[in-house]
């Protein structure tokens, strides 16, 4: 995708949603009205070696598809809108707290041709050190790096050019004494996964499959066993730490889990088992059924509607065995 020239029709698609949000512009402060004819667009030199700038990624143009990401990766700005209600209480709720509080706090912003996120709440919210309260404006990298509990921009720019379908240019990474702070203090651009015992999973696996509540309780285990776990270094190819299985940290399990429902035991259990064989898997619905102690119905069921998603694939390469994987990502998003 040619981010630097946007089809006419993602044109339309951003002028269209600040257009219709117009009669409410009365929610911005008046130097941040988005009058994107009026102000000059802010530029950024292409990187080396023909790689796009990771800032350019900021620019208006892109406000459907980075609102859209948003909306999949963590669930705000469902309505489509460009006020949402607090991430942090959609992602991770305490105890107490109370909605109302929380409802259309946070929102985003076109200033001088590029999108900026900012708190509506910071002087009446009751969370401390938050990020939204301690800086004035969060661009699209520093909210991803904020909601993923990640402080590398490099991790954010590695998820946005998934997203986006585009080849990024790293960010610069600190040099000289600030460089060997923090490196003495901090493993500096790890890239980190949750280790989650097998022990754990085996566990997990072991809860009743069918019953009153059965899904929404695997789903809430899950979601605790897989969260919960310790965060170690991951190199990008082997997902089996020996008696833990590494699952990403930047996918939104809670979120997702709960859209897949009962469908969410066969997308763990096929990440488990690829991270074992370092590959994909060569089974046949029957094994697969067996394994998950389930009817072949059910299972069926289960991979059609991941499947539809774009979160599995199954494709038949020898008879009768199919070959099986699971995916982070969704060629749909």
């Amino acid at each position: 995708m040619d981010v630097q020239v946007q089809p006419n029709k993602d044109k339309e698609r951003a002028m269209n949603l600040l257009r219709a949000y117009g009669k409410e512009f009365l929610v911005f402060d008046p130097n941040d009205q988005p009058n994107v004819f009026a102000e000059a667009e802010v530029r950024f030199p292409p990187a080396r070696g023909g790689r796009v700038n990771p800032k350019q990624m900021k620019n208006w143009r892109h406000l459907p598809h980075m609102l859209q990401f948003l909306r999949d990766r963590y669930g705000i700005f469902k309505s489509g809108r460009l006020v949402t209600d607090c991430p942090l209480f959609i992602l991770r709720p305490r105890k107490g707290d109370d909605p109302k509080e929380f409802r259309k706090a946070f929102q985003a912003i076109v200033a001088k041709g590029l999108v900026w996120f900012k708190c509506r709440r910071v002087h009446f919210c009751g969370r401390k050190n938050c990020l939204a309260q301690n800086k004035d404006r969060l661009d699209l990298y520093d909210l991803v790096c904020w909601l993923d509990g990640n402080k590398d921009p490099n991790h954010a720019r590695k998820v946005v050019a998934e997203h986006f379908d585009v080849e990024l240019a790293n960010f610069p990474k600190p040099s000289g004494r600030a460089a060997k702070s923090k490196a003495a203090g901090n493993r500096e651009a790890e890239w980190l996964r949750y280790a989650v015992p097998k022990q754990a999973l085996e566990r997990l696996f072991r809860l009743p499959t069918s019953g009153r509540g059965a899904p929404q309780r695997f789903v809430a285990k899950a979601v605790e066993a897989i969260t919960g776990a310790p965060e170690i270094p991951y190199d990008g190819h082997n997902a089996d730490a020996g008696d833990a299985i590494l699952l990403s940290k930047s996918f939104p399990w809670e979120i997702k889990l709960k859209e897949f429902g009962a469908a969410g035991r066969l997308f763990i259990w096929l990440h488990w088992k690829q991270a074992e064989e370092q590959r994909k898997l060569m089974l046949t619905h029957e094994e697969v059924a067996r394994a998950l102690g389930i009817l072949i119905k059910t299972m069926k069921g289960w991979t059609r509607e991941l499947v539809k998603a774009g979160y599995v694939e199954v494709s038949q390469d020898s008879k009768p065995k199919y070959s099986w994987s699971a995916k982070y990502r969704s060629n749909a998003d």
